[in-house]
């Protein structure tokens, strides 16, 4: 190959890379602009560190509150920006309007004033209205609303920013796609406005609420607002210093998911690994923070386990936990418990429990008497034996009232609320039903450590459930472990 054939090859890659990094640029800018321009705008830059209690950021071309600015329509205010932010200082309220055009807000301002009427002039450019129980200041890109002048004063006075927080910052780097509104709770100061409540009202402090919020110091959840639902990304960080620099809890066990496709709807369900020594952990951690706290948990623990099982060692019933398991219940109506079962031992005592039950629980049978007075009766239980298929069920019941339904597999233990749930979750696991579909939660279920999910349809419709659901009927939602923290997602589907 001649000399003037080289070069011209050389030349030609090195205008193709040349070109190749131009493109990989443009990309990459075309991408920080689009990203930046959905982002919603940080705020925590202009609130004070020390005074923030929480703040939630909306983009109003989600969400359809609020609709308007001291009575005129939003829709008419040409020189608003895109985001709206409400922020809680010291327990009083400042709303965050980002704009395009200070002078137009003035304008709009001064036109809200009566006759002859002049602002009450604050410190730190601050200004009152004396016909409206409103000030205002103006700060970066935003008009900043409060009833007290203080509140907006300490926006300008504040030495340290909450954006420069450790605890910010945590929360706010592991949480992406804020496209919709992000809300930040210092779970520290709730802590101190919960004690103070408390004091005010007469209540005794109960030690376990004020514990647990010392774990964690800061929350905080995107939101991303579409047709097809709502999706949350959350993360409450956990102060390891206050657990001698250990987890909270660490999985050692990857949750896998097996039983949660023979499941089937129930208006609250739970699915997850290792239950057993999330129990533990958790008894472990209130006792170190607050040992009236971690007695209470344990003897009611153990209290309504012996109601079930009578007097047994407490890590002897949790054992069966150790492994995967299920949850599903629908008040007053029914519910299914499945548990992954590892070897012959497991078997051995989840029948041992069995009889336990059997020979311990004693039903509440409610009698209505004569004059209409309701009194509480204690029946024992009875066994009725039944093949199901190939399997043996036992039909637990109090005279001739149902109970529950039992069945233990090689593998797994069901316990149900009705002989038909147990007998369709039966089929499901043999293949005379079809199992439930994950589509759903299939992504939310990536990577994560338990299941949580409300189906709306199953509550009354004048339930508070309902009311705050509105318009959704499932909530799903997901949570994955770490050391430092918790990260959830979750979905509100209508």
């Amino acid at each position: 190959m001649s000399t003037d054939r080289i070069e011209q090859i050389k030349t030609w890659l090195t205008e193709g890379l040349l070109l190749c990094a131009i493109l990989l640029l443009a990309i990459f800018l075309g991408i920080a602009i689009v990203v930046r321009s959905n982002a919603l705008a940080n705020v925590a830059t202009l609130l004070p560190a020390e005074e923030t209690e929480g703040f939630l950021v909306l983009s109003r071309e989600n969400s359809p509150y609020p609709s308007d600015l001291l009575g005129r329509p939003l829709s008419e205010l040409s020189w608003l920006g895109r985001d709206i932010a409400y922020a809680s200082l010291n327990g009083e309220w400042a709303t965050f309007y980002e704009i395009n055009s200070q002078n137009n807000a003035q304008t709009f301002l001064d036109s809200l004033k009566t006759e002859g009427e002049e602002y009450i002039e604050k410190e730190n450019r601050v200004d009152c209205f004396v016909s409206l129980p409103v000030c205002f200041t103006f700060l970066d890109d935003f008009l900043v609303t409060s009833p007290l002048p203080e509140t907006l004063q300490s926006l300008h006075n504040a030495d340290a920013k909450l954006s420069d927080s450790a605890d910010y910052q945590n929360v706010r780097g592991r949480i992406a796609g804020l496209r919709s509104g992000f809300v930040y709770i210092n779970l520290q100061k709730a802590r101190e406005e919960l004690i103070r409540y408390a004091s005010l009202q007469g209540i005794p402090e109960p030690g376990f609420l004020e514990s647990i919020f010392r774990i964690f110091p800061a929350f905080g959840t995107g939101i991303r607002m579409e047709q097809t639902g709502w999706y949350l990304e959350s993360f409450t960080a956990v102060d390891k210093n206050t657990l001698g620099g250990e987890p909270y809890f660490h999985p050692l066990v990857r949750y896998d998911q097996i039983l949660l496709p023979y499941s089937q709807p129930f208006a609250i369900e739970w699915g997850g690994q290792d239950l057993a020594a999330q129990i533990t952990r958790i008894q472990e951690i209130l006792s170190a923070q607050n040992s009236t706290a971690g007695l209470i948990f344990e003897s009611s623990l153990e209290s309504r386990l012996t109601e079930f099982f009578g007097q047994t060692a407490l890590t002897e019933q949790l054992t069966l936990l150790d492994e995967e398991f299920y949850f599903g219940y629908t008040p007053g109506k029914d519910f299914l418990l499945m548990v992954e079962l590892t070897g012959e031992g497991d078997v051995q005592k989840a029948g041992q429990l069995k009889d336990r039950f059997v020979q311990n629980y004693l039903a509440k049978n409610l009698q209505t008497l004569g004059n209409g007075e309701k009194r509480a009766e204690l029946s024992s239980i009875t066994t009725v034996l039944k093949s199901y298929g190939n399997v043996q069920t036992y039909i637990f019941t109090t005279g001739s009232t149902p109970l529950a339904a039992f069945a233990l597999l090689e593998d797994k233990a069901l316990l149900a609320g009705t002989e038909e749930t147990l007998n369709q979750t039966l089929d499901a696991y043999s293949g005379r039903q079809n199992r439930r579909s994950m589509e759903d939660f299939r992504v939310l279920l990536s990577g994560s450590d338990e299941i949580f999910i409300l189906n709306s349809a199953f509550f009354p419709e004048e339930s508070i459930l309902n009311t705050l659901l509105s318009t959704f009927t499932t909530l799903a939602s997901t949570r994955k472990l770490f050391d430092d923290g918790i990260y959830t997602r979750t979905s509100l589907l209508p």
